[in-house]
């Protein structure tokens, strides 16, 4: 219980806090004050649409209070270490003074004629090897090697690419609604979906979770059973830094995205997994094929980078390759305040296309995820 009340603890604070960021961003807006870099980015993943941008930017700004916090105090952290370790040189030194203060005659002079006959050697040494000719290794101008390193920690070592701005003359393909959304990077909605220790322990993920999100559009007002299959579909727009998926309809637009949850058992266990993939719009397509086809553009995507660029740490635990694009991977999602989960990013190609999605798996074990490339 004591170990509950530690994690709510946390858990209460850490919102607090964010509270205490948002306050002070809306203070300074309240001033007139604007950041340009800070408006610029909003006003970029808000594809130009002033109201919007000014939402993005409060939380843009309270971010930017968070990372000023963070580095104030690991600052305060190494001056605090730097100090305690001049403390403790000079306690030192002064012990080795007081037990040196009066040291023995015979002993001294004995000490210095030790130095001065090591001194003697080393010059006579120098005076040798100056008088000897080297032979110089040639550079290596042979190809580099492969490191040997895994594919996910090669990923790991590449720091992630700043977004590219997106099109601002693609419209979304679906109603008013959908249109009024803002544009999601696939890392940060990766990161809101990852659930905390504390919604594990209370109820596990439900059919409700993130029923609020500004960002979801809900097509089910509660999960869709058929047979032993369960779902909740909702619609979001999001990119992956800056690319979007597309469709041509007469025109060329951007194409939104499906968030399904999903379970295989009793619907009152709550969900199994959480999928993410671009789809059309409506409450039918709810597998990744429906991004695929001449029609459609741009329906395979990396998330790696995507989720380095937001914080979150992977690490590819197993996976399983066939030929050309087709493939299934398993990944181990970190972040600090989020429990840790197993994903998967599956990879499809063939003569009419390719598509890619995301699935995460808030509620099974590595041998569980492994296991599941092997049905």
């Amino acid at each position: 219980m004591e170990f509950l009340k530690k994690i709510k603890d946390r858990h209460i604070i850490d919102k607090k806090t964010e509270q205490l960021f948002y306050q002070m961003a809306v203070d300074e807006i309240t001033k007139g004050e604007k950041r340009p870099a800070l408006w610029a980015m909003a006003l970029t993943r808000s594809d130009g649409d002033m109201n919007r941008a000014e939402a993005v930017y409060i939380g843009l700004l309270a971010e930017e209070y968070k990372d000023d916090f963070y580095l104030a105090q690991r600052e305060k952290e190494q001056k605090t270490k730097l100090t305690q370790k001049a403390v403790t040189s000079t306690a030192v030194d002064t012990r080795k003074y007081e037990t040196t203060s009066e040291p023995n005659t015979k002993l001294r002079w004995v000490s210095w004629a030790v130095i001065i006959i090591v001194g003697l050697i080393v010059v006579g040494l120098f005076i040798q090897q100056q008088s000897i000719q080297i032979p110089v290794k040639p550079a290596d101008t042979s190809p580099i090697e492969n490191t040997g390193l895994s594919q996910s920690a090669e990923q790991e070592i590449v720091q992630a690419p700043q977004p590219v701005p997106m099109d601002p003359s693609l419209v979304v393909y679906g109603d008013a609604e959908i249109q009024n959304l803002p544009s999601m990077e696939l890392g940060e909605v990766i990161k809101e979906f990852m659930p905390t220790q504390t919604d594990i322990l209370n109820a596990g993920v439900r059919w409700n979770y993130q029923a609020n999100n500004p960002h979801v559009i809900w097509l089910d007002q509660t999960y869709f059973k058929e047979n032993n299959y369960s779902s909740r579909k909702g619609v979001m727009r999001i990119n992956v830094q800056g690319k979007v998926a597309k469709i041509q309809k007469g025109r060329e637009y951007e194409l939104p995205w499906a968030v399904i949850y999903e379970s295989w058992a009793n619907p009152k266990f709550g969900v199994e997994t959480i999928h993410f993939f671009p789809a059309m719009p409506e409450s039918a397509h709810r597998d990744s094929s429906s991004c695929f086809g001449e029609e459609f553009l741009d329906c395979e995507f990396d998330p790696l980078t995507s989720i380095k660029y937001v914080g979150i740490t992977y690490s590819k635990i197993c996976e399983e390759v066939s030929v050309g694009l087709n493939f299934n991977k398993i990944y181990e999602l970190s972040l600090l305040g989020k429990k840790n989960v197993f994903a998967m990013h599956s990879m499809s190609s063939g003569s009419g296309g390719t598509t890619a999605d995301f699935i995460l798996y808030p509620n099974i074990t590595k041998d569980q995820a492994c296991a599941l490339l092997t049905h």
